[in-house]
């Protein structure tokens, strides 16, 4: 964390204090916030996460797969694998026909759904989720850091009121993987000025000029009596 100040030697009858970092206390936070872990990252795997918007929307337990597909391909799938009489599942109702199958498929979870990868592929069948879902990746800045993010737009839609932009959410879930935000506070005297109260401002780019600007137009202050104690770059806390 950097702090700067003109405690001991301020002959302006100005006193300044500036603390200037990248929090990353408060990414851990949006992190756990914002994700539900459904594989975390290892040797042979990489991170699966499921999107839940700070809680606002459902989690992952919602999810079910539901079975598609005509009876006659079920009671085939029923009869190879589970050696059931035809006969006898004929006489099944759907709904106790389609849990037999789900209950014999351990391969059926989100995480495979996700990575395309050991889902179970029966002729004249299809598992889909009861939710639509779109997943996407996102990649760091170092080799071997990526994750398979899984969201429900509607849920979003719901939360939000209004239909989210699939950049928009790339954009929100690889800062929230990948970057700190920052944080940024001046007090001139006994007056704060913090950078998330500045409009537009953005969470994860320091503009050191735009800031001392608002600093200077908010306080009345002559940016030059405080700017030298503005960093260039902000430090790790």
């Amino acid at each position: 964390m950097t702090t700067r100040n003109n405690f001991d030697q301020s002959s302006t009858g100005l006193n300044v204090e500036c603390t200037c970092f990248y929090d990353t206390d408060r990414s851990e936070r949006d992190f756990r916030e914002n994700f539900e872990v459904l594989q975390h990252s290892g040797y042979r795997t990489s991170s699966v996460l499921y999107y839940i918007d700070n809680g606002n929307v459902p989690g992952h337990d919602e999810i079910k797969f539901i079975v598609k597909g005509d009876k006659a391909a079920k009671i085939k799938f029923l009869e190879k694998e589970c050696s059931f009489e035809a006969e006898e599942i004929s006489s099944w109702d759907d709904d106790t026909i389609d849990t037999e199958i789900l209950g014999n498929l351990e391969d059926l979870n989100l995480i495979n759904y996700a990575e395309k990868k050991h889902f179970p592929v029966v002729d004249g069948l299809e598992f889909v989720p009861n939710k639509n879902l779109i997943v996407i990746s996102s990649r760091g800045y170092s080799q071997g850091d990526y994750s398979t993010v899984i969201y429900c737009p509607e849920d979003i839609e719901k939360a939000w009121g209004n239909a989210p932009d699939q950049n928009d959410i790339q954009k929100m879930v690889d800062h929230y993987l990948w970057d700190a935000p920052i944080y940024a506070q001046i007090t001139l005297n006994e007056n704060e000025f913090n950078i998330w109260d500045m409009d537009h401002h953005d969470d994860y780019t320091w503009d050191r000029e735009k800031f001392v600007e608002w600093v200077a137009k908010k306080s009345g202050i002559d940016r030059e009596k405080f700017q030298a104690y503005v960093p260039a770059n902000p430090s790790y806390d």
